[in-house]
């Protein structure tokens, strides 16, 4: 079962994805260094140190250091592809990290076993506003039961307007496409 939060923006969506990986001041996030700087503010919030592992012109981690015993790893599916976990899921066995895959480019997309992108670790981030033609959107996705993250603040009928109609857009596109 998962539970999602919407966010108006990916980076509100990553800061608590850290925070429910319970992220600490002084903890170390393992960041890809070709990432999207707007995610930095969101390790900093936290105040959390950032350490970068470098990519190759495929984009897939070089190496992966554990010296910083990090507490987290983000996982990138660049541009809407999926990013193999294998390398992320060996080396989150063996130091403890978890996982945050960042979906941010890749709403609808699927890996190989045809599973959602930003489904498949326990924390997932996707960006609407990214891949529809909308002014903002983003969900975080968790594995997490319902009752271990913090509800969902309503909306006021006034000001939920653009959320009214992303999700009408979200529940048409799945009753068309069968893709929950």
């Amino acid at each position: 079962m998962t539970t999602q939060r919407y966010f108006s923006l990916g980076r509100f969506a990553m800061r608590d994805a850290l925070r429910y990986a319970e992220v600490k001041p002084g903890d170390f996030v393992l960041l890809p260094s070709f990432i999207c700087r707007d995610l930095l503010s969101a390790v900093a919030e936290l105040g959390a140190k950032t350490h970068f592992y470098n990519v190759d012109q495929a984009l897939r981690p070089i190496y992966l250091d554990s010296t910083t015993k990090p507490k987290v790893i983000v996982a990138v599916n660049y541009f809407g592809f999926a990013q193999d976990l294998k390398i992320f899921r060996e080396f989150a066995a063996k130091t403890g990290a978890i996982i945050i895959e960042d979906n941010a480019h890749g709403y609808l997309s699927r890996d190989d076993e045809n599973q959602l992108l930003g489904h498949r670790e326990k924390f997932g981030i996707t960006s609407f506003r990214k891949t529809l033609h909308v002014k903002d959107g983003a969900i975080l996705t968790t594995s997490l039961s319902e009752n271990k993250i913090d509800h969902q603040l309503p909306y006021l009928e006034s000001q939920s307007l653009g959320r009214n109609k992303l999700l009408h857009l979200l529940s048409s596109f799945e009753s068309r496409t069968n893709i929950p």
